[in-house]
C-alpha cells in the first residue's frame, strides 16, 4: 500500500491542474486533525502552562554529574535517589545532557528502587517497556513547570566473572569486573568517577560557553547610527537591499525565548555572552553567568559602527573570558529538546558541524546573488588556495560549535579576508562568513572538527502554511533545533508578526533567573 501511494502521488503532483488541487484538498482534510489551519486563523497553542511559573536556574546535582533546569526538580530527585541508596547500591554516571540522570543498580533491586522513589516523590512512576531482548529501563518525570527529567537505570546481571549491563547506552561502566562487584553489594550512592579514580574517557572534559549576537532596533542610539550609515549607502545596488532591510533587525523578543530554550534544554552550558552595540533590554538583568559585552569592548573604533553580521562574527573569539569551546547562536535559533554536549563537541574536544545535505556553494562570485552565498564562495576560494579543497555545503541554521584557537589560526592565516569583511558596514559581496561557513570546513581539514547530522528545521515567512509548521515544531517530532528566520520584507508580514510571538510565548513559558518580572522589550539580529 505505501508503494502504491507513492506511485499515485508521483503521477498526480506534477500535473499542472491536479497537483495544486490535491495539495489544497490534503490541507483541508488534514486541518481537523492537527494539520494545516485555514488561512487567517491564529496559531492555537496545544500545551498551555499555568501563568505562575518560577524562573529557571541552572542547578548542578549529584556532585556535578547532572544538571537540571529546575532547582526543585534537582532537590527532590536528589533526595529520592539518596533515600533509595540507603537500602541498595546506586551508581551515578556523568549525564551527557541536561535534565538527565543515569543510574546503575542490580537487576534484583529494581522493584525496591522504584518503590522508594515513588514514596519519596509522591507519585507513581511508569517505566518504558523493554526494547528487544535488552531490558532497558527508563522513565520520564514531569514537573509543575512543564519540565521533564529523563531517568535511565542500567541494570547489572551477574555473568561469570563480571556484572553485565548490555542494556546500557552509557558505556562508562557497561561491564563491572569481579574486583568491583562488591560495590553492588554495598548500599550507598557511588559516583562513577570515584570508582574509576577519575573521569571516564567518554565524559566531557571542557566547559562550553555560548555567544549570542543581538541588536535592539527600538534603541534610539542604534536607530541614529543605522540611519546615518544607511544614508551614506543609499547608492547601493538593489541586490544589497536585503542586507540593509529592517527585517534583519526587527524585534519579536526572540532573544528572551532563545535563552529560555537554552536554559531548559542545555543546562550544562557554562557562561552566556551577549555581544551587542545596544544596552540590555529592560526585561534582562545581566549576571556573572549571563555577561553583556558591548561592541566597543572588542571591535576597534575604525570598524564601528557596524551592521554587518559577518563582520561582527569575525570578532567572537576576541570576547574576554570566553572558553575555548563555545556555541554561537543567532537569537532566532531555538533548542527544541534536551541535547547532550556530544551533539556539539566530542569528548576529545573536536567540534561537530551540522552541514546541509546538499551543496549550493558553487559557481563564480556574482554581485547580484545573495550576500550569504557570496560570502561562502569567498570562503570556499580560501579553502581551495590553502588545502586544494572546494567545500560546497552550508552549515544548517542551527547552533554553531566553535573553537577559539581555530578562529585565531584562521585570522592569522587569512588576515586580508578578515579585515575586508570587518571594513564593510553592511553585508557585501566581498565578505567572508567566518563562523557560519569557513570555520567548519577549515576545522575539518585541520583535524580540529568533524561532521554530525541531526534534524533541525528552518522556517521563514514564505512558508505556505505558517500555523501548521508551528504546530509541527511544538509537537517536536525529533526536531532537535529550529530557526525562525527573517529576511526580505518579513517585518511587514502581518501573519508572521502575529504568529511568531504567540508561538514562542507558549513554547517556552518559563523565565530564566536573569529575567526581570513583568517587563517587555528586546530585539533581534537575524542572520541568513
Amino acid at each position: 500500500m505505501p508503494n502504491f501511494k507513492r506511485r499515485l502521488r508521483a503521477l498526480i503532483l506534477p500535473v499542472p491542474l491536479l497537483g495544486p488541487m490535491a495539495r489544497r484538498l490534503y490541507c483541508r482534510l488534514n486541518a481537523g486533525r492537527g494539520g494545516a489551519a485555514p488561512q487567517g486563523r491564529s496559531f492555537r497553542p496545544g500545551n498551555s502552562v499555568a501563568a505562575q511559573i518560577p524562573a529557571l536556574s541552572r542547578t548542578p546535582a549529584f556532585g556535578g554529574d547532572a544538571f537540571f533546569s529546575s532547582p526543585d526538580a534537582a532537590a527532590r530527585l536528589s533526595a529520592a535517589v539518596t533515600a533509595a541508596a540507603r537500602e541498595m547500591a546506586v551508581i551515578v554516571f556523568p549525564a551527557s545532557r541536561g535534565n538527565d540522570l543515569h543510574l546503575g543498580l542490580r537487576a534484583e533491586d529494581l522493584a525496591a528502587f522504584r518503590e522508594v522513589l515513588e514514596a519519596s516523590l509522591g507519585s507513581p512512576l511508569q517505566w518504558d517497556p523493554a526494547r528487544g531482548r535488552q531490558p532497558r529501563r527508563q522513565m520520564t518525570l514531569c514537573w509543575p513547570a512543564g519540565l521533564t527529567t529523563r531517568l535511565q537505570a542500567s541494570l547489572y546481571f551477574q555473568q561469570e566473572d563480571k556484572a553485565d549491563s548490555r542494556d546500557s547506552s552509557n558505556r562508562f561502566l557497561r561491564h563491572i569486573h569481579a574486583s568491583l562487584q562488591g560495590v553492588l553489594d554495598r548500599p550507598g550512592l557511588h559516583r562513577c568517577s570515584d570508582l574509576l579514580d577519575g573521569l571516564p574517557d567518554e565524559a566531557p572534559r571542557a566547559p562550553v560557553d555560548l555567544v549570542y549576537t543581538w541588536v535592539n532596533n527600538g534603541d534610539p542610539g542604534w536607530q541614529a547610527m543605522h540611519a546615518a550609515a544607511k544614508g551614506i549607502a543609499q547608492e547601493a545596488a538593489e541586490h544589497e537591499a536585503d542586507a540593509r532591510s529592517l527585517a534583519r533587525f526587527t524585534n519579536r523578543d526572540e532573544l528572551r525565548y532563545s535563552l529560555r530554550s537554552v536554559e531548559r534544554y542545555l543546562p550544562w552550558i557554562n557562561r552566556i555572552f551577549v555581544f551587542s552595540n545596544c544596552p540590555p533590554p529592560e526585561w534582562l538583568e545581566p549576571s556573572e553567568r549571563l555577561v553583556w559585552v558591548d561592541h566597543t569592548e572588542v571591535i576597534p573604533a575604525h570598524c564601528l559602527p557596524t551592521f554587518n553580521s559577518h563582520a561582527i562574527e569575525s570578532f567572537l573569539h576576541r570576547i574576554p573570558g570566553l572558553a575555548e569551546n563555545f556555541l554561537y547562536l543567532n537569537d532566532d535559533f531555538f533548542i527544541n529538546e534536551p541535547l547532550p554536549q556530544a551533539y556539539f563537541f566530542a569528548a576529545n574536544g573536536q567540534c561537530n558541524a551540522n552541514l546541509e545535505d546538499y551543496g549550493v556553494v558553487n559557481g563564480a562570485l556574482r554581485a547580484e546573488d545573495k550576500d550569504y552565498l557570496n560570502a561562502a564562495r569567498n570562503g570556499a576560494e580560501l579553502m581551495r588556495r590553502r588545502f586544494g579543497l572546494v567545500p560546497s555545503r552550508l552549515h544548517k541554521h542551527a547552533p554553531y560549535a566553535l573553537k577559539k584557537s581555530v578562529l585565531e589560526k584562521m585570522e592569522a592565516e587569512f588576515p586580508e579576508a578578515f579585515e575586508r569583511t570587518r571594513q564593510a558596514q553592511f553585508r557585501s559581496a566581498g565578505d567572508v562568513s567566518t563562523v557560519s561557513f569557513l570555520f567548519h570546513h577549515y576545522a575539518f581539514a585541520t583535524g580540529a572538527g568533524t561532521r554530525i547530522a541531526y534534524r533541525s528545521r528552518l522556517l521563514k515567512n514564505t512558508a505556505p502554511d505558517i500555523q501548521r509548521e508551528l504546530r509541527t515544531l511544538e509537537e517536536g517530532r525529533k526536531i532537535r533545533t529550529f530557526c525562525l528566520n527573517d529576511g526580505g520584507d518579513s517585518h511587514n508580514d502581518e501573519v508572521w508578526n502575529r504568529e511568531i510571538p504567540l508561538f514562542l510565548a507558549n513554547r517556552f513559558p518559563t523565565p530564566i533567573a536573569e529575567e526581570v518580572p513583568a517587563a517587555a522589550g528586546g530585539a533581534s539580529l537575524a542572520a541568513e
